[in-house]
């Protein structure tokens, strides 16, 4: 009896499990079918309404509904961190060398599996240093040979580790993290943080270059625009050494990856602090949430301290301030994680609100600001009663975020040793003089029967559409009394010994100030060397270069259509590309047909000569290249620079006048150059027929 009691029990307990169960399963394949009927009728509809309208209608209510559709439910959705968006915006740069993945295109294993690739590489063991993996510019960090070139921190005493770095008990860094400008700017802009280093006693990091600007998140590094030789690098075999006026040797600049070995290796993390040099003058303070602002004067200059809330939530409240101020920080904490950047507050210093002022440098006033024990105070975190009682310490390295317009320091030059001027990559310099239409050396007659070229830089960006077909036939005016001096009444276009550029007084970056330099020069004569050559080796220049922002080539595809080639912008601030600037340019093309005032002269460009060099490497050096092969020949400040190095070799240079452009400083570095050129009187300076000369 017991026995068959205890059946039925569990008879009716299996039997509401079983039903539960089921309801379950009910319950889930109604919400299951019911999406999916609503995706069945949706498709349904979709196919009714394709039967009743044309092909092309259909198609659009097709992408349309794609759209609008819902995806069937799979799952939690993914949550992306902030960390992970650093990384997504880190794959814009390059993997460090030695990290890709190559394959020989002979070898047929490799040839045929690319796309199976596994990633990371199997590591059997350490591999030798291969100094072939950077170029001559960039190998500063491998011959340096410093005890802390492993990754864990080193457990030397820090005097001792500085020391062995950079000569002194404690290294003081400045690290540039952006400077807005593009290259022939940009690199004025330099020279003004290698003399604000030297006079802060700070070694000024080599910031990273690509798309014509600098920054501490450039792509490349800075070898591959400009020759680090002549630079005072610390350590190594070359590195030359400066006196202050404290008689200690300091090195003035360091490589990109020697300081992040620096960073990752000493003994303690490096204490880091934002600074930023803005533009605009103050008009008020700001804050970030909580946080107030301490306000500091220095004879015009402005410093805005940020103080954090309360110490609990510094770290967030120092973060938040520093992306709001530093969007372009984005890769320190990848390239240097190490930083500590909540010790010091950041500091934001901004000009004088009088032009004058402004414009005739601070940069002493800001030497004295940085260096005043109440603004180092304000700025400094305190985190606990050990910290208070040591005193304020220096930052270990300044992040500095420079949006200056004008020169930081007076334009005459500073005290000895002066800012040393960048030169050039050595590979740009070679592929340029490549480039070159009369790189051959001088014939037996002398100039006069040398194939000299001719080069026009003309900035259209700055030109009003509507004027820009009247300034390409004044242009077209200008070459054919240069080319053609006996022709039939063409107009004569004047010409300039300098552009009204002052040579002794540093840089003007003004534009309109290089304006009314260029009006003062319009009325003086030719270069003097004219009167010995004659007018007749002017005739000789059988090309003419066509240097410009305009980011299609100068040349017509076969076809006639310009559009069949693609852009390869040279400026990053040219973005209203008009119809206006395919018609000046098509007035310049037609003046080189067999019809035109200027047949018989070859009208080319950096495109064109790029590709008749790159074809004649590839046939005569057994597939070698150029020297810039792959991402570096689209990049567009490598393109500016290559135009800059083959117009300062040209015998003849013209460049846009007032109301057909402006001089700028990527134009007054060409004249400078020509100038020097001229007055060595090397072989360079002697198939120099002008300065310069404007049209307009």
């Amino acid at each position: 009896m017991a026995s068959a009691h205890a059946r039925r029990r569990s008879q009716a307990t299996f039997m509401l499990l079983f039903s539960l169960l089921m309801t379950t399963f009910l319950l889930c394949s109604y919400g299951y079918s019911s999406t999916v009927r609503r995706h069945v009728a949706s498709s349904r509809i979709l196919q009714l309404v394709a039967r009743s309208q044309p092909a092309h209608a259909a198609r659009t209510v097709l992408a349309k509904s794609r759209k609008d559709t819902l995806p069937l439910p799979r799952g939690q959705l993914p949550v992306v961190y902030r960390s992970i968006l650093q990384k997504l915006a880190l794959l814009e740069t390059e993997p460090e060398p030695g990290h890709e993945v190559h394959y020989e295109e002979d070898d047929p294993a490799h040839s045929k599996n690319k796309n199976r690739a596994t990633w990371p590489p199997l590591v059997t063991h350490i591999p030798e240093p291969n100094p072939s993996l950077h170029s001559s510019a960039s190998t500063a960090a491998q011959q340096l040979q410093f005890p802390f070139q492993h990754t864990p921190p080193s457990t030397l005493p820090l005097p001792l580790f500085s020391h062995s770095v950079c000569g002194r008990p404690s290294c003081r860094f400045i690290l540039p993290l952006r400077v807005p400008e593009q290259e022939s700017k940009a690199r004025l802009h330099f020279a003004q943080i290698m003399e604000l280093g030297r006079r802060l006693q700070r070694i000024v990091v080599l910031p990273g270059v690509g798309r014509s600007r600098m920054g501490a998140c450039a792509r490349w590094d800075f070898g591959r625009y400009y020759d680090t030789g002549n630079l005072s690098l610390i350590g190594g075999t070359g590195a030359r050494l400066e006196t202050d006026e404290e008689g200690a040797d300091t090195a003035r600049v360091v490589d990109a990856e020697t300081f992040r070995l620096w960073t990752a290796t000493r003994p303690g993390p490096p204490r880091a602090q934002f600074v930023s040099l803005e533009l605009a003058p103050f008009s008020g303070s700001r804050s970030f949430e909580n946080s107030s602002v301490t306000l500091f004067g220095e004879q015009g200059l402005t410093a805005e301290v940020l103080n954090p809330a309360s110490l609990a939530n510094i770290s967030s409240e120092l973060e938040l301030a520093s992306t709001s101020l530093f969007p372009d920080a984005r890769c320190l904490p990848m390239k240097y994680p190490r930083l500590e950047l909540r010790r010091f507050a950041p500091i934001t210093i901004r000009p004088p609100s009088r032009g004058k002022e402004r414009k005739g440098g601070f940069g002493a006033k800001l030497v004295r600001l940085l260096g005043r024990e109440d603004v180092k105070a304000a700025s400094h975190v305190h985190q606990d009663d050990e910290d208070i009682a040591a005193g304020v310490p220096e930052p270990d390295v300044l992040v500095l975020s420079y949006d200056l317009r004008h020169p930081l320091f007076a334009p005459s030059p500073p005290p000895p040793p002066p800012p040393v001027e960048l030169e050039y990559a050595p590979a740009l310099k070679i592929l340029a003089k490549k480039l070159d239409p009369s790189s051959g050396p001088l014939p037996l007659g002398g100039r006069d029967d040398a194939d000299d070229y001719l080069v026009i830089h003309w900035r259209m960006e700055t030109v009003p559409p509507d004027d820009l077909p009247l300034c390409a036939e004044k242009l077209v005016d200008t070459l054919v009394g240069l080319l053609h001096p006996h022709g039939q009444g063409q107009p004569r276009a004047r010409s300039h010994d300098g552009g009204g550029l002052d040579m002794d007084t540093g840089v003007s970056w003004e534009d309109k100030d290089h304006e009314q330099e260029q009006e003062q020069e319009r009325e003086q004569e030719r270069d003097p060397r004219e009167t010995e050559t004659g007018s007749s080796s002017i005739r000789s220049s059988r090309t003419v270069w066509f240097a410009s922002d305009y980011p299609y080539p100068i040349t017509s595809s076969s076809s006639g259509s310009m559009l069949e080639d693609l852009p390869s912008p040279k400026s990053g601030t040219f973005k209203n590309l008009a119809p206006a600037h395919a018609a000046a340019i098509s007035i310049l093309r037609a003046a080189f047909l067999a019809d035109g005032p200027l047949r018989g002269t070859k009208l080319t460009g950096l495109a064109e000569e790029l590709r008749r060099v790159r074809d004649r490497a590839l046939a005569e050096n057994a597939n070698k290249g150029i020297g810039i092969d792959g991402e570096m020949a689209d990049d567009m400040g490598v393109l500016g620079i290559l135009d800059k190095l083959v117009a300062i070799r040209a015998g003849l240079f013209i460049s846009g006048g007032k109301g057909c452009g402006r001089v700028s400083s990527f134009t007054k570095q060409i004249v400078d150059a020509r100038k020097a050129a001229i007055a060595e009187g090397g072989e360079a300076g002697l198939r120099m027929r002008n300065v310069v000369e404007y049209f307009g």
